[in-house]
């Protein structure tokens, strides 16, 4: 196989776009502005009240020689009248804290005032302080109206199934709010102001912080950008909102919005972070300053003028999915596969839908944006729930596990969870379908748009315009077994007409002469860097990696190929045959139902094997007759009772003088080897010698353009581009196989803007049942073959 030379990307930017924004003529004296105590009253500071580009209106400042004193603000800004830079969130006493960076300690006032001079840390974690404040305000105090909005009616059979948890404020006897647990459990939000991280800005929700790194070739601070600031709050109120039913409940997981470097959920989360700035700003744009000296603010409008010149706001000129994928308005002519140049469609889509809910509902902007906070909490909230009921009530009544319509089924968290991360993930499509949906149920009655009405047809329109009209059906019932199918809404037609969508079936891997199947990466020090980098952040834990594989890879050889005792990277060399861009591919190599025991199921899309090599002779069976067990019969839970999902490598042996694939475990007793030395231990014989690692057994790729493979789609000036974790498949392989074994793998793919992988033909195109994501039907079965050699 050929070898491609596997290079780790160690850093990479949370906000990027560019600063070429016309100038502006500033209304700013430039007298210097004292921030000293004599000059202010208790508790309170002066900050500044933009970003420095904003303030000046200049796009050529040199942040090594700038005088901030210069753009501060004439009036003082109340800060806090606490001691140290400690907020509260009305039921939580201490919601926030600032600080310069993890290893200082706390701010004290000076006077009980907050003036320093402005082109010092201090200054910086107060003016940090002030813009989370006042961002966190806005959210809760919008979050309690939508609350009271989403209230059930006092017949809820009248009322819409809200995703919005009912006890989300819980209060006392005098109306006091006495539960905050949505805030991650009532964790305190750590901010740092002057975190040791260059030329980066970040939220991690795993820490519940936030962190502002710095220029590391000037003095420039993100911090000292407010939209950059709010920006990465943006972050933080997204996870907060897709985990609202999961922290009500009292839950140990959290949902993530996205897994991987690159997947349509983590761009989602991008486009969304850049739209919860301009809450606050009520402006298009993120990050002159901050992000500027990297060519990298970014837009969130088709009118600035930064675009392209064939981007407008005119219909058929917006920023469409998946044309623009990969668009860099700085650099419009070099691709990029980057979740926050990606995640400009979904920022420039909510800008849009704003724009559309003050016009059709005769709402201000303010009153607008408010709503949009109130659809993001209804999607998020829906779609990141992990006790899969999706809302409280159903006409009424409190739901039970049997009426779970989102991430399969309540009794299991675990799978909830696999549902969320790789089974039926957030995508471009589930995300602005639900997302639709809501905006139907609330804004398509005139008592929540002001008398008017948000009509269907202007709801699919506005969505067609970007590319987004990616679903057949609204799926107001979910995807419950038993529910999931009763009630229908379907997309007009008719509305589909810059939405581009293709079939499964042309999706392949590239069929080109002397075209490899996959690249192979098996570089020692770049596996390890990887893996570490995985069990660092949480994506692969410990005990995901087998005690078989020496810890230090040695057996890693780096020279392209599998061998025995490696941990290898795949990236299968997938094509798209179509005429139009397959967007959002994914690679599942996770388990499942495709197996009779030991023996492989041949009734899937792929025919495979033949009844001669070794099929299960249950393939055979009426699926409408079909038992728990059996292929024709798909898992209602993912294995947990009676039908058995299966690793997806099977093997090639010899039988009586036959060639049959079977489960793994039958080369178990050919070579004498103890099931308790097979990489999942003595419990786990059906992926003894090939196992793909929990967590990193999921790739994504952004597009894959018309008749190209991915290298192709994403080539540049400078080449091809490199290979990063999130397109690779991570494979242990035993220490114990025999060179020379002959392994098949059938995986699972699918892409974003498929017609056919969410959607059932047999059920009106209403979208496919939860459970059947642990089946075929959803997917394009691609086979990985291959030898491990010595």
């Amino acid at each position: 196989m050929r070898v491609i030379c596997l290079l780790i990307l160690t850093a990479f930017m949370l906000i990027a776009a560019s600063c070429k924004q016309q100038g502006r003529t500033s209304s700013r004296s430039n007298a210097v502005v004292s921030n000293t105590s004599s000059t202010l009253n208790i508790g309170h500071g002066r900050v500044l009240a933009s970003n420095p580009v904003i303030l000046s209106g200049s796009t050529t400042l040199d942040p090594l020689n700038l005088n901030r004193n210069q753009l501060l603000t004439n009036t003082q800004n109340f800060i806090t009248n606490s001691q140290f830079l400690i907020g509260s969130c009305q039921g939580i006493s201490s919601c926030y804290t600032a600080k310069a960076d993890q290893g200082a300690s706390l701010l004290n006032s000076v006077d009980d005032r907050w003036g320093f001079e402005a082109n010092s840390s201090e200054f910086l974690q107060v003016h940090t302080f002030y813009h989370v404040n006042k961002a966190v305000e806005h959210f809760h105090s919008n979050l309690k109206e939508i609350l009271a909005k989403a209230q059930p009616s006092v017949d809820p059979a009248l009322h819409y199934q809200t995703a919005i948890p009912q006890n989300l404020f819980k209060t006392d006897g005098n109306g006091n709010t006495t539960n905050y647990s949505h805030w991650a459990g009532t964790k305190e939000l750590l901010v740092f102001s002057g975190c040791n991280m260059e030329d980066n800005a970040y939220f991690s929700p795993a820490n519940f912080s936030l962190c502002f790194g710095k220029n590391s070739a000037n003095n420039l601070h993100f911090a000292e950008d407010p939209s950059v600031i709010y920006h990465e709050l943006g972050h933080t109120f997204a996870y907060i909102m897709l985990n609202l039913r999961n922290t009500d409940a009292g839950l140990a997981k959290q949902a993530n919005l996205g897994y991987l470097g690159y997947d349509d959920a983590g761009a989602i989360g991008e486009g969304v972070a850049d739209y919860l700035s301009y809450m606050i700003t009520q402006r298009t744009h993120v990050g002159e300053w901050a992000m500027g000296f990297y060519d990298g603010s970014r837009p969130l409008s088709e009118d600035d003028p930064i675009h392209a010149a064939n981007i407008s706001t005119a219909d058929d000129q917006r920023l469409a999915y998946p044309q623009y994928l990969s668009y860099d308005p700085n650099f419009p002519t070099e691709p990029l596969e980057d979740i926050h140049y990606d995640g400009q469609i979904a920022s420039h889509y909510l800008v849009a839908l704003t724009e559309q809910l003050m016009s059709s509902c005769s709402q201000t902007q303010t009153q607008a944006i408010s709503n949009m906070l109130y659809l993001l909490a209804e999607t998020f909230g829906y779609l990141g729930d992990l006790t899969t009921y999706g809302n409280d009530y159903i006409a009424g009544q409190a739901l039970t596990n049997s009426t779970s319509m989102v991430n399969l089924d309540g009794d299991n968290i675990d799978n909830a969870a696999l549902w969320l991360r790789a089974a039926n993930p957030i995508n471009f499509r589930t995300f602005f379908q639900t997302l639709a949906r809501y905006t139907y149920l609330i804004f398509n009655t005139n008592s929540q748009c002001n008398g008017g009405a948000l009509s269907k047809d202007t709801i699919e329109q506005l969505l067609d315009n970007y590319g987004l009209l990616l679903f057949d059906d609204y799926n107001l019932d979910g995807n419950d077994a038993t529910n999931g199918h009763l009630t229908r809404l379907a997309v007009t037609a008719a509305n589909r007409v810059k939405t581009e969508r293709t079939t499964k079936e042309l999706l392949s891997l590239d069929p080109s002469n002397n075209a490899t199947t996959a690249y192979i990466f098996d570089k020692r020090s770049d596996i390890l860097t990887i893996i570490e980098g995985m069990q660092a952040s949480g994506q692969v834990t410990s005990k995901s990696i087998s005690s078989q594989i020496e810890s230090d890879l040695r057996y890693n050889n780096g020279n392209g190929s599998i061998s025995p005792g490696e941990i290898v990277g795949v990236a299968l060399n997938l094509y798209n045959n179509s005429n139009i861009t397959m967007a959002g591919v994914q690679v599942l190599a996770n388990d499942w139902d495709h197996f009779d025991g030991t023996e492989p199921c041949n009734n899937f899309s792929d025919n495979f094997p033949l009844s001669s090599a070794g099929a299960a002779l249950s393939s055979s069976l009426d699926p409408a007759t079909a038992t728990s067990g059996t292929c024709p019969y798909i898992t209602q839970d993912n294995g947990q009772t009676g039908s058995e999902i299966a690793p997806v490598c099977m093997l090639e042996l010899s039988e009586d003088g036959n060639t049959i694939w079977s489960s793994q475990s039958g080369l178990i007793d050919q070579i004498g080897l103890d099931s308790a030395s097979c990489l999942g231990g003595i419990s786990s014989t059906n992926d003894c010698f090939i196992r793909f690692i929990p967590g990193a057994e999921i790739s994504t790729y952004s597009k894959l353009s018309p008749h190209s493979n991915w290298p192709t789609s994403l080539s540049t000036s400078s080449g091809i581009p490199t290979f990063e974790s999130h397109g690779l498949l991570f494979m242990e392989v035993s220490p114990w196989i025999p060179p020379g074994t002959s392994f098949r793998c059938r995986v699972r793919t699918r892409f974003t803007n498929c017609n056919d992988c969410f959607t059932d033909s047999t059920q009106g195109n209403d979208d496919f049942l939860d459970y059947e994501y642990s089946g075929g039907d959803p997917f394009k079965i691609i086979h990985f073959s291959f030898t491990v050699i010595d």
